[in-house]
């Protein structure tokens, strides 16, 4: 049979949303190629950046990112800041992700990071993800445009 839902939702919040339910998703994308050599933190924007305005000052925030990249040579490691406005709330070490082995020369590799962030505000923030290379060897992000991802998620807390 069916069930008629109307009305059935009237005065519902996301504050009256039980936690772990998502209350918003925002995607991003960029395709700028990016030659790095960089490992001073915060390290060099990578132009993926997502403002959110959490519904309640309780959300948590999920950050995940799809970052293509090319190591020149094996052995050449790429690591990720994540923002919120000017301070980094993680980072992924080098040896954890993105590090050229034999046969990586030139080839396009595509990973993917998460992370769970508590802003603690109801006021917009901006997240953005900033890239290193390892010892400030060069490194490519985005080769010849390949695209690159970030998403955000409010999770009521």
């Amino acid at each position: 049979g069916t069930i008629a839902l109307q009305n059935q939702l009237s005065g519902m919040t996301s504050a009256s949303m039980p936690a772990g339910t998502m209350l918003q998703t925002l995607y991003n994308e960029a395709h700028t190629q990016i030659i790095l050599s960089n490992d001073t933190s915060p390290g060099s924007a990578s132009g993926l950046s997502i403002a959110i305005t959490p519904r309640n000052t309780s959300s948590k925030v999920l950050i995940t990112v799809n970052m293509t990249y090319s190591p020149p040579a094996a052995g050449r490691g790429l690591g990720l800041n994540f923002m919120r406005g000017s301070t980094i709330v993680y980072s992924t070490p080098y040896s954890w992700i993105a590090v050229g082995g034999p046969g990586a020369d030139a080839a396009y590799k595509k990973f993917t990071v998460t992370y769970l962030d508590s802003p603690n505000t109801a006021s917009a923030v901006t997240y953005s993800i900033n890239v290193l290379s390892e010892s400030g060897n060069e490194m490519t992000v985005m080769p010849n445009g390949t695209g690159s991802e970030l998403i955000v998620q409010e999770i009521a807390g």
